[in-house]
């Protein structure tokens, strides 16, 4: 039988300075400070100390699903894909929606910041309500015939429909159809077709000298003004019309990059658009880049350090300026393609992409995205990619582990992610999820929702579980705030955006209830009684913990992973020694703490004081 050893001391064993959860490795393989499992916990206030996550507050209700937020100047706006709408203090209708993706640009005529929407249809823009995306052309030329005395020649007249911000030009359509007139000592009088499009502030009239080809601008008025005489000298003339001011492909993902929009097209799965330089509703036809892999689709589009990031499901490609007294660095890369003479392509060697578009996160570090693999940080320089998420691989492998619920990859397009802190925020549906569909279709469509969050620590790589998912995620970095849109009741049908983890709130985001019980688990890692080797009889523990009165936290002791002691903690840090039963032995010891309330508590450590034991 095991006996204590002749005078052997007391011995303590203690867990401080938790890290996060590291639950890819057996919980005896564990450092100390990791834990095996943390489920609605969080470590930001004070390193090493374990808090209930912080609460919630109401900052948008819905009528719609959002499948993306995205900040207009001061203000969070909710795309929804499902019911084709943009929300923003109000409801907007927009058309042929599909796949969302969206993105905010002030251009140099522009008056404010608008949001320029990619739905894979009928392209279009929002500062206050929806409009088309550019400006379609007049379809119909104008009908000439003749007034006064003046001109003489033959003529050619066509005109365009523009949107003007007061006294300046913000964007103008390609011309109409020309049509021509001969002219002897007399002046033209032209009439245009109404334009359709509300956005359309001007008409705008151009003809060319006798006998001439250009279309040189004469006169502009208001655009329900369609019958003008043309009367000026041919030397008086301003300048030439713009002919390719196309409106933007059907795309559905796009970025915004040195003052121009690039669009993916969903019409040819490699193909790039890009805009006119400060002008991002004009998509000439010749502004295209193709990546020459059609076997691989585009599925996001993204920037870092001036240079654009181009994903397909299996690739990544460097798009890099060679022109406007940019150089083109691509070290050894190989380039593969590209018809734009001012771009150069080249492809990226980690041979990883990602269809989760949603994830894709901007950071100080580099992009940060979620792929079948794990969670990658890339520099998008020719280094290769650097794995974030090596602590909980197992639910990139289908495997659940310290309360992780593998990934279900059938809904990898759900994910979506945010950044704050140095910390990485990605929900995800899980492969456990008890509901196939959450929201029944309905006359708000079918949502599928994300049911659980990780949120990584970047420098350590431990991670922290939640126990709820968003449909959509997103940070305002100058305000600090993180954002999640969610249905807090799916009977109801009320989709909601929250301003997450706010200091001082409580209350469950499952239920919406501020009155309601937040509850949350953390196993520590198991830890040796002397060497793993040896055992060790466990006689007392003592909890540093931080717990309201009205709050419930207890403790299981285990030994060797049995229950030993269940202890219920209250106080602020009282530290008092508690007794285990005797004969408590083993050769690891561990605690799973499990908390109830509203109330900040917090959680500074554990220690246990034992006596080695000796076989006779």
């Amino acid at each position: 039988m095991a006996l204590q050893a002749p005078g052997k001391q007391t011995i303590k064993s203690m867990i401080r300075g938790f890290t996060g959860a590291n639950t890819r490795v057996d919980p005896t393989m564990l450092e100390s400070s990791q834990l095996a499992q943390g489920v609605n916990v969080e470590l930001h206030d004070t390193p090493g100390v374990i808090r209930a996550r912080r609460g919630f507050v109401f900052h948008l209700s819905l009528s719609i699903w959002p499948s993306l937020i995205r900040l207009r100047s001061s203000s969070l706006v909710a795309i929804s894909e499902s019911a084709a709408e943009v929300f923003f203090f109000g409801s907007s209708t927009f058309t042929d929606a599909g796949t969302v993706d969206a993105g905010a640009y002030r251009s140099a005529s522009a008056p404010t910041e608008e949001l320029f929407i990619a739905n894979g249809g009928n392209m279009e823009r929002f500062i206050t309500s929806i409009n088309n995306w550019g400006i379609a052309a007049p379809t119909v030329a104008p009908t000439l015939g003749v007034t006064g005395t003046g001109l003489t020649g033959d003529y050619s007249v066509v005109y365009t429909y523009a949107r003007k911000s007061g006294s300046t030009l913000v964007h103008e359509s390609n011309p109409s159809p020309a049509d021509t007139i001969t002219l002897s000592n007399e002046n033209i009088n032209a009439t245009a077709t109404a334009p359709t499009d509300g956005a359309v502030t001007h008409i705008r009239w151009y003809r060319t000298v006798a006998s001439g080809s250009t279309h040189l601008f004469e006169k502009e008025v208001a655009d329900t003004t369609l019958n003008v005489t043309l009367d000026e000298g041919d030397g008086n003339l301003g300048s030439a019309v713009d002919e390719d001011n196309d409106r933007p492909p059907p795309g559905n993902r796009l970025e915004v990059l040195k003052n121009r929009i690039w669009l993916n097209d969903t019409r040819r799965s490699d193909r790039l658009w890009y805009s006119k330089k400060f002008f991002p509703e004009a998509f000439p036809a010749a502004n295209f880049i193709d990546l020459g892999v059609s076997a691989q689709s585009i599925t996001a589009i993204a920037s870092l350090n001036d240079t654009l990031v181009v994903f397909t499901q299996g690739k990544k490609f460097r798009v890099v300026e060679t022109d406007s007294n940019v150089v083109a660095v691509g070290g050894n890369l190989p380039v593969i393609g590209g018809s734009a003479t001012d771009f150069v392509v080249f492809e990226l060697p980690s041979g990883r992409g990602t269809k989760a578009y949603k994830t894709i996160v901007k950071t100080p570090l580099g992009l940060i995205y979620a792929s079948r693999d794990g969670i990658f940080l890339t520099q998008a320089d020719g280094s290769q990619d650097q794995l974030l998420s090596a602590k909980i691989d197992n639910i990139f492998r289908g495997r659940t582990a310290g309360g992780s619920v593998a990934i279900d990859f059938d809904y990898e397009e759900n994910m979506t992610a945010a950044y704050l802190d140095n910390r990485y925020y990605l929900s995800y549906r899980s492969a456990s999820s008890s509901d196939p569909d959450l929201h029944p279709s309905g006359t708000l469509g079918n949502v599928l929702e994300n049911d659980k969050t990780v949120v990584i620590n970047i420098q350590t790589g431990e991670a922290l579980f939640w126990d709820d998912g968003f449909t959509a995620l997103y940070t305002n970095e100058k305000t600090g705030t993180l954002y999640g849109a969610m249905d807090l009741d799916p009977l109801v049908q009320t989709p909601t955006i929250l301003e997450l983890e706010v200091e001082g709130e409580a209350g469950d985001i499952l239920t919406g209830d501020e009155t309601t019980d937040v509850s949350a688990t953390v196993e520590t890692a198991r830890i040796p009684a002397v060497d793993g080797a040896q055992k060790g009889l466990f006689q007392w523990v003592r909890y540093d913990a931080k717990v309201n009165m009205n709050d419930t936290l207890t403790a299981g002791f285990y030994a060797d992973g049995v229950l030993k002691q269940t202890t219920t903690i209250t106080g602020d840090r009282t530290r008092q020694l508690v007794r285990l039963p005797n004969g408590t032995r083993g050769y690891h010891w561990s605690v799973i703490f499990s908390y109830t309330g509203k109330n900040p508590m917090e959680l500074h450590g554990v220690e246990t004081q034992l006596k080695t034991l000796a076989s006779s």
